[in-house]
């Protein structure tokens, strides 16, 4: 299976999320699938510049090249490129699985978890976030 993996970009800390990526990245090819990461396939991790209407509709691309999608939920405070990519892959008949911060309330994200195929929790008790649920891709 190939799987887009869904992040919040602005505002958050660059270095901390290409490390988490490369994480996630790890976790899906060690369960024998395949991902698709945008800062990491199209913007060559950020050496890469491109106008945000040309983002989006590269995102949908790839996304139409992926089996399923991987939101990566870390706050309450979801990215619109995020929330485009998840309608989009649930209009597009997809798989939607979610790893949401273990911190966040039960009732947050209710639209969002109803989409969603599965949904596991990760812990930010380390210092880096450590997806620890990614096990929904092993058969």
């Amino acid at each position: 299976m190939k799987i887009y993996v869904s992040y919040k970009y602005k505002g958050s800390d660059k270095r901390k999320l290409i490390k988490n990526l490369k994480y996630v990245d790890r976790e899906i090819t060690e369960a024998d699938h395949k991902s698709y990461i945008y800062l990491r396939d199209a913007l060559k991790w950020g050496k890469v510049k491109k106008k945000e209407e040309l983002i989006i509709r590269e995102a949908f691309k790839a996304i139409d090249g992926c089996d399923a999608l991987l939101a990566i939920v870390e706050s309450e405070n979801l990215s619109e490129g995020m929330l485009l990519e998840i309608g989009y892959a649930y209009a597009k008949g997809k798989k939607i699985y979610l790893s949401i911060n273990e911190k966040l309330e039960k009732d947050h994200l209710r639209f969002v978890r109803n989409l969603a195929t599965k949904e596991g929790l990760f812990s930010t008790k380390t210092k880096d976030m450590r997806v620890n649920h990614l096990g929904f891709f092993r058969s």
